[in-house]
């Protein structure tokens, strides 16, 4: 039994593609298409389902997702703003702190965070930290509603499943060459990629070394992602053993000889990057980067003290912040949401357990997400212990519509609940949204979109406008 909202929102197509319209004979080709491709080429996902986190085939869908041009404008508009607005705050909390004085937020509040990092601006070349590369998780909860659901910034991923996606659909003929001028390439992502990263590094350093930093083992779930990243954008990929300090600076180990590196593109948390700096928290990591970055001598993207405009409790502000520094009504709407630290916001969230959504402050990947009408009695009591035992560790959220798209289960298609991935990249101090996006599928009767929690995905087909 399918049991999505049928109140959810129908994603339409376009005149010239519609999704809706597909017939189960083409579905079932391109299904069998991509799979063979998948198997082939060994396309795999992170798995966090259990311990090991370790890698497993995608989950694709030929039926691709579409948006039209005018839904795109709006998104494009709403994901700068939102951005822009964030980073204002970034600089603000660590330069004059001038939020504290509007009374919507407090210094504590800020500084008690876990992902407040006080050497932010130290280690960031003198300068307050700024998020370059963002992935917001966005979702259409209306005919004319879409809604951020996250804003991720500590280590965001998917990027290089734009250009996965859209190989597939392209190599398994659903994307046909006649429809290929209605949409938006996504080729230009990898120089766009390429351009963030560059511009991260000093002015004064001609032809600047970037590398991306990969703690998976090849055999893990992330390492072909990041593969792809490297191909995409012509930055190597290297592990912590491939990278050393010496006299404050960071140099990559090749076969002529080190070479100086001016940025580290990293793909883990924060804490894991120096156990010389972070100590246990650090099990892996590269010892001396902290005070490499320290002495100015190489930058981090995303940089050390950006964290904190990850946190679902701050998320909550973001609207206000909009207002705050832009002085403009924000274009997204926002989730509801309440923080179990404040004693009416617990009381509320205790007494509604079964109907709304709760989930760690600081989790990622959906880890610990714990959706209330899906939840059992006894799921929904350990999560009442937990949130009494350590009431500033949980954020709330009321469940979202999420808007429909079909999805071709290998024997019929059915309606799916998804949220897209989108991106904003910083070129220089310019905030740029890419024309490229991930959709990601809920399985079969759920909510959960975390790709690596069994969530599928699905080429995006931005029209071309």
């Amino acid at each position: 039994m399918h049991t999505y909202d049928p109140c959810a929102f129908d994603e339409p197509g376009i005149s010239v593609f519609d999704p809706r319209a597909i017939a189960l004979s083409s579905a079932r080709e391109w299904d069998a298409r991509c799979r063979d491709l998948i198997s082939r080429h060994a396309l795999t996902r992170l798995e966090r389902q259990g311990p090991p986190e370790f890698g497993v085939p995608i989950r694709f869908d030929g039926i691709p997702r579409v948006i039209d041009a005018a839904a795109w404008s709006l998104l494009e508009r709403g994901l700068h703003q939102r951005a822009v607005a964030l980073n204002r705050f970034l600089h603000d909390i660590y330069t004059d702190g001038t939020i504290y004085a509007s009374g919507i937020m407090s210094r504590e509040e800020v500084e008690a965070n876990p992902h407040f990092f006080p050497l932010a601006v130290e280690c960031n070349g003198g300068q307050p930290p700024e998020a370059r590369i963002w992935g917001m998780d966005v979702a259409r909860v209306g005919h004319d509603v879409m809604a951020v659901i996250e804003d991720n910034v500590r280590s965001p991923g998917l990027l290089s499943f734009v250009a996965i996606t859209r190989w597939l659909s392209m190599t398994a003929g659903v994307l046909t060459q006649t429809l290929a001028s209605t949409f938006h390439p996504v080729e230009p992502l990898g120089e766009l990629l390429r351009r963030c990263l560059v511009s991260a590094a000093d002015s004064w350093r001609a032809d600047p070394l970037v590398v991306m930093l990969t703690t998976s083992s090849q055999d893990g779930g992330s390492f072909y992602e990041h593969t792809v990243f490297s191909h995409q954008t012509g930055i190597p990929m290297v592990c912590p053993d491939d990278l050393f300090v010496r006299a404050d600076v960071l140099y990559l180990r090749t076969p002529s000889g080190p070479r100086r590196v001016d940025v580290v593109y990293r793909r883990s948390q924060e804490n894991a990057i120096d156990p010389d700096h972070f100590g246990t928290t650090a099990p892996v990591g590269i010892p001396g980067l902290v005070r490499a970055l320290r002495a100015g001598n190489c930058r981090l993207v995303n940089p050390l003290g950006s964290g904190i405009a990850n946190d679902k409790a701050l998320y909550a502000h973001v609207p206000t912040m909009i207002r705050f520094y832009l002085g403009a009504e924000p274009i997204l709407a926002n989730v509801p949401t309440w923080w179990t630290g404040e004693a009416l916001a617990r009381e509320f969230v205790l007494s509604n357990l079964a109907t709304i959504v709760t989930k760690p402050r600081n989790g990622n990947g959906g880890k610990g997400v714990l959706i209330g009408p899906h939840a059992s009695p006894e799921q929904l009591a350990a999560r009442a212990g937990e949130i009494a035992k350590q009431p500033e560790g949980f954020v709330a959220q009321t469940v979202q519509c999420m808007s429909l798209v079909r999805w071709f289960d290998g024997e019929s298609i059915q309606p799916r609940h998804a949220d897209l991935r989108a991106f904003v990249l910083l070129d220089g101090d310019r905030a740029i949204v890419p024309r490229a996006a991930v959709t990601r599928v809920a399985a079969d009767g759920g909510l959960m979109t975390n790709i690596s929690r069994g969530a599928g995905m699905k080429d995006t087909w931005i029209e071309a406008g």
